[in-house]
């Protein structure tokens, strides 16, 4: 759980006030804020109204990033944040916007808890922990790439469309108690599974490329509702598709793939790793 800014702690570079009304741009016009590995870069505490916008920034050096809770909304527009503990901790906000967002070289990327994540045209590479942790995700055109694990999605909803999510160390996807729409991207070379579902429902899987991934394309355990169709899934090291016993119905599995039978089935286990003696239809 992330903690919240020290009071008493080093003085934020840019502090985000209450009252303001209407529309705010910060513009960095292409400078840094770096700190000494704590305190906070960018802090929005406790506010409300208003809609603020900080554009072409690098934000570098700070335990956080940007720290975000009871917050209105905010707007990242061509900012860098990179080398922090962690970029992004969002808490109980309205909404997080990045656009031509880069969020790179940090311990962890976006940390988000019950607020909305809206990515488009952005990057999330080489964070050692998550890339980006979110309850509700929409995500377009960002490429997700060399972190620990891609992007998790934790009680909540959301979509990820015409993302390039690749060479993460463990799973590219992975949501717990979650219903996601993932459309239209390239899940590939991960460490572990391209996308695994815990414990969650209505998901859709449409149009993506999963391949290569270092277990399997798509593993669902222990959800319910799943549309998973018109996808190539192929190459992946254990199989295409596993699905655990636990799982409930309504899951519906159509993909390509070349020559591979495309489900396994079997226990299952919390961490994704099936139990060794799956059945194959």
């Amino acid at each position: 759980m992330t903690e919240k800014p020290a009071q008493s702690g080093p003085v934020p570079f840019i502090e985000i006030g209450d009252g303001i009304d209407g529309e705010v741009v910060i513009d960095g016009r292409g400078h840094m804020i770096a700190g000494q590995g704590s305190g906070t870069g960018i802090l929005a505490l406790e506010t409300s109204g208003g809609e603020v916008t900080v554009r072409d920034l690098t934000v570098c050096n700070f335990q956080q990033g940007t720290y975000l809770e009871l917050a209105g909304s905010l707007t990242l527009d061509g900012v860098t944040i990179t080398n922090c503990e962690r970029a992004i901790s969002h808490r109980d906000s309205s909404r997080l916007v990045g656009d031509a967002l880069t969020i790179t070289k940090n311990e962890t990327g976006i940390d988000s808890t019950n607020s909305t994540v809206t990515l488009s045209d952005s990057t999330i590479t080489d964070n050692t922990g998550i890339g980006l942790s979110v309850t509700r995700p929409e995500i377009s055109n960002t490429t997700v790439l060399r972190n620990g694990t891609g992007i998790a999605v934790h009680s909540g909803d959301g979509s990820i469309t015409d993302c390039d999510i690749r060479y993460n160390d463990r799973n590219g996807i992975e949501t717990t108690d979650s219903s996601v729409t993932v459309t239209d991207s390239h899940i590939s070379e991960n460490g572990r599974h391209g996308i695994h579902m815990r414990s969650s429902t209505d998901w859709k899987i449409h149009r993506n490329t999963i391949n290569r991934n270092g277990d399997y394309g798509v593993y669902i355990e222990g959800s319910n509702g799943a549309l998973v169709i018109d996808n190539t899934i192929e190459g992946n090291e254990t199989g295409p598709v596993f699905i655990s016993d636990d799982s409930g119905g309504n899951i519906v599995v159509l993909v390509r793939t070349s020559g591979e039978r495309p489900i396994d089935r079997g226990d299952g286990d919390n961490n994704g790793d099936d139990a060794g003696n799956n059945e194959r239809d």
